[in-house]
């Protein structure tokens, strides 16, 4: 026997009926933005020799983006480098000692002898006990020379500006051969676009309803067409009064980069 074709409401009633987290999903806007925006200063005022980057360029974790003027500074870290290494003076009091302790043998041979006075033999060794604290002069010379030229690359290193995490040039603001005259001028832009953010208020309604680690469809609008898996990263705990919602924020994984940021979205919520 030939069964018949059931009624359409009857099919969108069966599709219903097998697919109820499709049928009682609810769409929310949203907005796809960077995980960060990082306005980075210079730590040292002076003139910019080198920029080398631009802006568009994808740059990579400490990746070095803009070099002040530096000549001061390099001769400086020089100069502690050279008494670093130099060991010259702790030498020499190493080889007044052994003439010391040479002479206070031969002194106090001869006062064994009686053939010397005491006093020679004293004589020698406060000579002796005066080359040593020469020598412990000369090391805590040497200790401080190593601190002066620590302290003198760090301050070469402030000259040059790196690039605080993977990510991507929005802005330069300036350019080779200013004058950066204050330490809180902005000198660029980078956006960390891995993962990206997508941040959504939703009503009170979907708060028992999503979790930490719930994947949910983020669907890009307007003329971009994209749609992605976003893994919720944070629910908020407190409601805004006066609208009665509250934040969710996913992540969408980007490390190629290839999913702009600043797009307006819609989230899929399942409200079964």
């Amino acid at each position: 026997m030939r069964r018949s074709r059931p009624a359409s409401g009857a099919v969108a009633l069966m599709f219903a009926l097998l697919s109820p987290a499709l049928a009682s999903a609810e769409t929310l806007d949203c907005v796809i933005e960077p995980k960060a925006v990082i306005d980075l200063v210079v730590s040292e005022k002076g003139r910019v020799s080198e920029i080398l980057v631009r802006r568009g360029d994808v740059v990579a974790k400490d990746q070095v983006l803009v070099r002040l003027e530096d000549d001061v500074q390099q001769l400086q870290m020089d100069m502690a480098e050279v008494r670093m290494n130099s060991d010259l003076e702790i030498r020499a009091g190493e080889t007044r000692l052994a003439q010391r302790q040479k002479e206070l043998d031969r002194a106090q041979a001869l006062a064994d002898k009686n053939v010397g006075a005491i006093t020679q033999v004293e004589s020698a060794q406060i000579e002796l006990e005066l080359t040593k604290l020469t020598i412990e002069q000369a090391k805590l010379t040497h200790a401080l020379a190593k601190i002066e030229f620590e302290q003198a690359k760090a301050m070469l290193s402030r000259r040059t500006v790196r690039s605080p995490a993977d990510g991507l040039v929005v802005s330069v603001e300036i350019a080779p051969g200013a004058f950066v005259a204050s330490e809180q001028v902005k000198i660029m832009t980078i956006s960390v676009m891995d993962p990206l953010h997508v941040e959504v208020f939703a009503p009170s309604k979907f708060h028992n309803k999503v979790k930490v680690g719930d994947i949910l469809k983020v669907s890009q609008t307007s003329t971009l067409n994209g749609q992605y898996r976003a893994k919720v990263t944070v629910v908020d705990q407190v409601f805004d009064a006066a609208s009665g919602t509250f934040g969710v924020q996913l992540a969408i994984d980007n490390k190629d980069g290839k999913i702009p940021a600043g797009t307006r979205c819609k989230v899929e919520f399942n409200v079964e």
